[in-house]
């Protein structure tokens, strides 16, 4: 077993992403562009099975798809594929996880027949027992399942997935079977359970084997329930402050955000105790310096994805990510390589990297919606023309006779919201946005995002207004967002917003507001009713809408398995008498 990291085998996916406390940015970008620079000076004399991994860690380094080193290897990667067929080389597998996560990653639409064929691949060489091994002649005597193989085959299903390839849910179910049939008694893992003491560590639990299920079984929940999520650590909604003013034709607070009927999706019933089984042990075993076995850094990189997966920001009282970035960014040479007892430095500087730039991308990306005072978004586009008459009660723009202010500045007051004329500074930010340049809103995005979750309802409407105006896509997840937001006003703004993106002036049907059409004088259960039936269509019409047109690097993430989930239980709920 000691083969299984000799070779290419430990090519990871960089497919997670940390969503603690970011180290310090300037080292961690120091630290990718010096490790990077290295890899692409080592790339055509490094062995074969290790390139794609290089070619991984320097496209999420930010090196673009047509940097030539990247597409050697891409050309090298479609030449495993006939008309039907994929045909991994010496490493099976692990390199059929690489090679689906490299072409997800450049281009998911492009290459999503190569994908298919990968995932049928993986979907073939299954075994019975739901894990995965290496195929004849490499395959040993008496294995039922490899901890580490089966990591990679569920990371590239997971890639196939993202491209839109429909992977059998079965499959997943067979592997949370596996996991917990094969788990250690004190709730860790080895390479192959089940006696075989092959491998290193034989029979006694890993950091890095324990890693690794915690990220499969992940994986297979987030296809299968993202609802069973045990080891999430939550994220807070600023509520509305009582008593305030409500604008664009909204009578009264009402929250939307209900409960819905959950069911399983054949997520086996033990999954939630094994998970955090797993998760207690490696809470009491977890090392910022992992010294158990040589494959050191393929532990920091296993260790990422999983608290991506697995929305941990914590493990116990470390902060997992920060502390590990700091060790690793400290263990880096002159030259910009990595060796920590790997197998070499081209492939431990490959895995550094990716643990590094995955974690920094999502931490300033995409990792959660901001909290106010938190860091950057990017994303998201426009709003009707006449917002200042159509949503502000009726009242017209005031401000062509007021000294107006620096958008920077107008933004920057409504963080304070007691102590400026509220209704002054909106009408002043949508004039400006509106007639003026609306490059100078760009430069705002920052300000932007933070407002998107500010405690008072009229600048969360105000942000997604102006996330609207600012044009970029990749932002439309804070509007899909406001569509749960507990302020019919804020609705009403998100999917506004969200007709601008989407070029649909009329949306897709739905009213603007739910409770115009209501009868005078309605009941408190009209409303209610109205606003139930409309919320749920919205978020229907508008998810399905967002997971079409959603930029391919941010895919495949909880979000969107929530939201896949979520609309799923949506639907049923409509169709069910």
């Amino acid at each position: 077993m000691h083969r299984l990291l000799t070779s290419l085998f430990i090519v990871c996916l960089a497919l997670g992403a940390s969503t603690a406390r970011a180290a310090d940015a300037a080292a961690l970008k120091a630290s990718i562009a010096k490790g990077a620079k290295y890899l692409q000076s080592r790339i055509s004399e490094a062995g074969q099975p290790f390139r794609p991994l290089m070619a991984l860690a320097l496209y999420k380094a930010g090196m673009p798809a047509e940097t030539p080193e990247i597409k050697k290897e891409v050309d090298v990667i479609l030449s495993c594929f006939t008309e039907t067929a994929y045909l991994p080389r010496t490493d099976h597998v692990y390199e059929a996880g690489v090679h689906a996560t490299l072409l997800a990653d450049l281009d998911a639409v492009k290459y999503k027949p190569q994908l298919t064929l990968i995932a049928a691949y993986l979907k073939s060489t299954q075994l019975a027992t739901g894990a995965w091994e290496y195929p004849p002649p490499r395959n040993r005597p008496g294995c039922k399942g490899d901890t580490s193989v089966t990591q990679y085959a569920c990371l590239g299903l997971w890639a196939a997935e993202r491209a839109g390839v429909e992977i059998d849910p079965q499959i997943w179910v067979n592997v949370l079977n596996w996991h917990i049939t094969s788990q250690n008694a004190d709730g860790g893992y080895v390479y192959l359970p089940k006696g075989l003491s092959e491998g290193p560590g034989g029979e006694r639990s890993l950091l890095n084997m324990t890693v690794n299920a915690l990220g499969s079984m992940h994986i297979a929940l987030l296809q299968l329930d993202p609802n069973q999520m045990p080891l999430r650590q939550g994220e807070s909604r600023p509520a509305a402050t009582p008593g305030e003013q409500r604008k664009f034709g909204v009578l009264e607070e009402i929250k939307v955000a209900v409960p819905l009927e959950t069911k399983s999706l054949k997520a086996p019933p033990a999954s939630v105790a094994t998970v955090r089984k797993t998760f207690s042990y490696l809470t009491a075993n977890f090392a910022v310096e992992n010294k158990e076995t040589h494959f050191r850094t393929y532990y920091y990189y296993s260790l990422e994805r999983m608290g991506a997966l697995a929305g941990v920001r914590q493990i116990g009282e470390h902060d997992w990510f920060n502390e590990c970035a700091d060790f690793v960014i400290g263990q880096q040479s002159s030259e910009g390589s990595w060796q920590l007892e790997g197998v070499s430095p081209e492939l431990d500087t490959a895995f550094c990297v990716l643990f590094l730039t995955r974690s920094t991308a999502k931490v300033l990306n995409r990792a959660k919606t901001p909290e106010f005072g938190e860091g950057t978004l990017a994303g998201g586009r426009g709003l009707p023309e006449n917002l200042g008459e159509a949503k502000f009660d009726g009242r017209k723009l005031r401000g062509k006779d007021e000294a107006m202010q620096p958008l920077d500045q107008l933004f920057a007051s409504l963080r304070n919201t007691g102590e400026i004329d509220l209704d002054q500074a909106q009408d002043q930010i949508v004039q400006q946005v509106q007639l003026g340049d609306r490059n100078l809103l760009i430069g705002q995005i920052d300000q932007i995002v933070k407002l998107a979750s500010n405690t008072s309802p009229d600048v969360r409407k105000t942000a997604l207004w102006a996330i609207g105006r600012s044009d970029r896509i990749d932002l439309g997840t804070l509007l899909i967002k406001g569509l749960d937001d507990p302020d019919l006003g804020v609705i009403i703004e998100a999917r506004n917003a969200l007709c601008w993106l989407s070029r649909k002036p009329a949306g897709f049907g739905e009213a603007e507001d739910p409770l115009l059409a209501l009868p005078a004088d309605p009941s408190e259960q009209q409303k209610r009713d109205a606003v139930a039936a409309w919320h749920r269509q919205l978020v229907i019409n508008w998810g399905k809408w967002y997971l079409d047109h959603r930029p391919f690097d941010e895919r495949g993430d909880r979000f969107e398995a929530d939201l896949r989930a979520r609309i799923q239980q949506l639907q049923g709920a409509v169709t069910r008498p």
